[in-house]
């Protein structure tokens, strides 16, 4: 890039450079280490930035800011603010003993514009780009965005809900004297001023980004939507964490919160309790079985056909293999799971639900084990038959198959047969022969037993 590419009225040192990588196919990390300047926007982050501007359009260039690193001011006009400005709002401060909450957590009640939301809120979307398994926010929707804002504009007035977020720590509710107010001395809801800092990706939504997001600037921005952007105001509810409360517990705290908020709702109940699962009880056996499953569609024979993302079609069914075949196979207990044959010196401690790093080396021993069942299955099939594609012929991978094939492992630990690779392959021969088009829906136990007896010589009885 030439100095004279960049915008008039701004120094060069005011310039941000960034390198994106883009790729629409995936690419193993070590390249990514090994090249570390880059941002790489993989094609799952691409999709879902499409999405997400698709739905909010301008607003949001803040999380894009935030994706690319970028938490410096943005210049308007050739002027950079390098100021951290606040904005004062008016609120309650609820007293500890009538919140239940543990001590020390803040619980503050304020109207804020939708205006100052949208440029400093974020929210942790499963399906967004940020690399972690405690997320479990669904994606947001382009059409309950377009409902809510074709209400705003015929009824003219705001959603009398609230709208929960978590606060930066720097927020504290002040009294007229600007002094820190202490919620455990209160005997009384207390009026208290919120200064909220002017900082794009500094509020957390926990629940009610629609509400918020309705509210999204245009291209050629609505005049109606822009004036009651910075005319109404949202009722929200702040939480202000204690400083002892560590990021973990701060995850698990708005899990709790979330699920509470969202249990009466059943689009994608399986999914959302499957994925706070994985925040609040880890060594459960879901989800040990969903990280299991994660780690299956990154590596090995199921790489890229397990629904990961929320424009995946045509992929295997992620609920229904975590709880019918993948649960059963790793939870720590019985005689026919993976955690009966796993030799580590940790195993009390999984099994009494401690020790994360003992977690983590047994879901990858799980995922190991899997991986060398299904290796050598595929490689005993005729080729183009490993496929999701519906319109191919004989196709095996199917949620159905799948979870056969888990179950099938199980039959085997139990019945103590050998699991090393050549083995396996040994016995998979003449797999290719086997009539899949036999099972349907649930029969996934009736073709384990079937698959076992045939390559494996064992019966459904002498496993009994």
């Amino acid at each position: 890039m030439s100095a004279d590419q960049l915008a008039s009225g701004y120094h060069v040192q005011q310039t941000i450079v960034k390198i994106l990588y883009c790729s629409r196919f995936d690419f193993e990390e070590k390249y990514k280490l090994n090249v570390p300047a880059p941002v790489y926007m993989d094609y799952a982050a691409v999709r879902y930035f499409a999405a997400v501007s698709d739905a909010v359009h301008k607003s949001s260039r803040f999380e894009l800011l935030h994706f690319l690193a970028i938490d410096a001011q943005v210049g308007v006009n050739g002027k950079i603010d390098v100021s951290t400005p606040s904005k004062d709002y008016s609120g309650s401060l609820l007293p500890e003993a009538h919140s239940h909450f543990d001590n020390g957590f803040k619980i503050v009640t304020f109207y804020a514009d939708p205006d100052a939301l949208l440029r400093t809120a974020y929210v942790l979307r499963k399906d967004g780009w940020r690399d972690s398994m405690n997320l479990y926010q669904r994606m947001i929707s382009k059409s309950k965005i377009e409902a809510i804002r074709t209400y705003l504009k015929k009824q003219k007035r705001v959603f009398i809900n609230n709208i929960i977020v978590t606060l930066p720590p720097e927020v504290q509710p002040l009294n007229k004297k600007l002094e820190t107010v202490d919620s455990a001395t209160l005997k009384q809801t207390a009026p208290v001023t919120i200064k909220l800092p002017d900082r794009a990706n500094s509020i957390g939504i926990v629940d009610g980004q629609h509400r918020v997001f309705a509210y999204h600037e245009t291209d050629n921005d609505d005049s109606q939507i822009a004036l009651l952007r910075v005319q109404q105001n949202l009722l929200v509810t702040g939480i202000i964490y204690p400083a002892y409360l560590s990021d973990i517990e701060r995850e698990k705290f708005e899990a709790r919160l979330f699920l509470e908020i969202n249990s009466t709702q059943t689009n994608a109940k399986s999914q959302l309790k499957q994925a706070i699962g994985l925040v609040l009880e880890p060594f459960a056996s879901d989800s040990i079985a969903a990280r299991v499953l994660s780690q299956l569609a990154k590596t090995g024979p199921l790489q890229g056909v397990v629904e990961q993302y929320f424009f995946d079609t045509d992929k295997l069914k992620t609920s229904s293999i975590v709880s019918y075949g993948l649960r059963p196979l790793v939870k720590t207990g019985g005689d026919d799971s993976l955690f009966s044959i796993w030799a580590h010196e940790a195993r009390d401690d999984v099994a009494a639900g401690r020790n994360d790093e003992a977690l983590a080396e047994y879901v990858t021993f799980c995922v190991a084990t899997i991986n060398r069942l299904l290796v050598a299955i595929r490689k005993n099939l005729a080729s183009g038959r490993w496929t999701t594609d519906r319109k191919a012929e004989k196709r095996v991978l199917a949620t159905t198959y799948v979870n056969s094939f888990l179950i099938t492992l199980r039959l085997l630990i139990k019945g103590g047969r050998s699991l090393d690779q050549a083995d396996l392959d040994q016995a998979f021969a003449g797999i290719d022969n086997f009539d899949f088009s036999a099972y349907h829906s649930s029969q996934y136990k009736r073709m384990a037993e079937q698959i076992v007896d045939i390559h494996f010589g064992m019966t459904a009885e002498a496993l009994s």
